[in-house]
């Protein structure tokens, strides 16, 4: 039975749930719009802030990039929407919002540890300017894995309710050997670590070799088995004009020492910073890309990197990438074509090909510009992103792909 395009909704209590809308081209393909919360938060957006927990659920955020962001919940093998909690009423409940106050994103992809908790962090200001100053710093929301809901702004016990004194948090990384979690800031790419136990942020500052001032921070950032941190910077098209001799290649962090360095020999096609990563099953290898479609891998024996070729399509951006359980192919969508597409990169050969036309898979995807999202998986091999137009005026879309059943 397909439902129309517009999203059934209904509460209960304090939870959202949206009707899935079956696909009209295929059973491959199946979309959700995400539906308003009790306050009011109408979502038309999302940058990179979906993924899946350990428990198989898909957790994905919405908001419209000026006053509120939510997280809404798919549970595993399930096809209901729910809402998990937004962070304005979080806040709230904890005492911890400020009259006047915003949560324009959640920016970061839901990430879970070990201690049964999964996690998000707030971007209140996403322009690469000193308007950072003029707010607070970002929050920490966090709820019980496999639960829907409550979310609790973790941040609420913190000095001053905050994790920092000033910026947002742009990317979210585990290292889930020491059950900490890694950010970088916007504007100014500091690296940050949370330590849940103490409910504690420390922040390393903004990497010397960045040089002062602000820049565009990477959107991904990887911590590999010895607990150094991995990481990039810059973005011709985004950014500051940051030299290629600074921003060309990968930077990390040595917690250890708690001092920066540099792999100069870990060479970027140019200075333009990783946007998305999935890690393979066995954590050997991490497959990154930047938002043209570069194909990064980092492999934790050496280390070593590579350049794997590019992804060959005719979109201005790429913001969805899913490694594929076998490791052989990598799914991309590009962004801002005229007719957006899947496509698939075969990691063994760097060739590219395209699968299918988004309009082509589901009616709910004509005319959607944007799409975003990576390594959002559920038990079934099924791959999730999301989906709205440009500028975002309507409503949001989560889209799910069984690669299988299309090919």
């Amino acid at each position: 039975m397909q439902t129309s395009g517009a999203a059934i909704r209904f509460l209960f209590g304090f939870s959202v749930v949206g009707a899935a809308a079956a696909s009209a081209a295929n059973d491959a393909v199946r979309t959700w719009i995400v539906p308003d919360t009790p306050g009011g938060l109408h979502s038309n957006q999302n940058w990179h802030a979906i993924g899946s927990t350990p428990t198989g659920d898909i957790i994905v955020a919405g908001m419209d990039h000026v006053t509120n962001s939510a997280l809404f919940r798919i549970a595993a093998r399930s096809d209901t929407l729910a809402l998990v909690g937004d962070a304005r009423a979080a806040s709230e409940a904890a005492d911890n919002w400020r009259p006047g106050e915003t949560a324009q994103k959640f920016h970061t992809r839901p990430t879970s540890l070990r201690n049964g908790k999964t996690y998000v962090a707030t971007l209140d200001h996403s322009a690469i300017d000193n308007g950072h100053l003029k707010r607070r710093g970002f929050h920490w929301y966090a709820f019980e894995t496999g639960a829907v809901g409550p979310l609790v702004d973790a941040s609420a016990d913190a000095p001053g309710g905050t994790a920092i004194e000033h910026g947002g948090l742009a990317t979210l990384a585990t290292d889930a050997q020491r059950e900490v979690l890694w950010g970088a800031t916007i504007p100014d790419a500091r690296i940050v670590r949370y330590d849940p136990l103490r409910n504690a942020t420390t922040d390393f500052g903004r990497p010397p070799a960045f040089g002062k001032g602000l820049s565009y921070t990477g959107r991904y950032l990887w911590v590999a088995p010895d607990g150094k941190v991995y990481f990039t910077g810059g973005n011709p098209a985004w950014g500051q004009k940051e030299p290629a001799k600074i921003f060309g290649h990968v930077h990390f962090l040595d917690p250890a020492t708690g001092e920066f360095g540099e792999r100069p020999d870990w060479n970027l096609v140019e200075p333009r910073a990783i946007e998305m990563g999935q890690w393979s099953a066995d954590r050997a290898r991490c497959y990154l890309a930047d938002d043209l479609g570069r194909v990064y891998r980092f492999n934790v024996e050496g280390p070593a990197w590579t350049h794997l070729g590019s992804l060959k399509h005719d979109g201005n951006w790429v913001w969805v990438m899913h490694l594929s359980p076998d490791e052989r192919s990598i799914y991309f969508v590009n962004s801002g074509a005229e007719r957006d597409a899947l496509y698939e990169f075969d990691i063994a050969t760097g060739n590219s090909r395209r699968l299918a036309f988004l309009d082509e898979l589901h009616p709910d995807l004509k005319g959607r510009t944007r799409h975003t999202g990576h390594d959002a998986w559920d038990a079934d091999g099924r791959f999730y992103f999301t989906s709205f137009p440009w500028p975002a005026d309507t409503d949001l879309l989560i889209v799910r792909v069984d690669p299988t059943k299309l090919k």
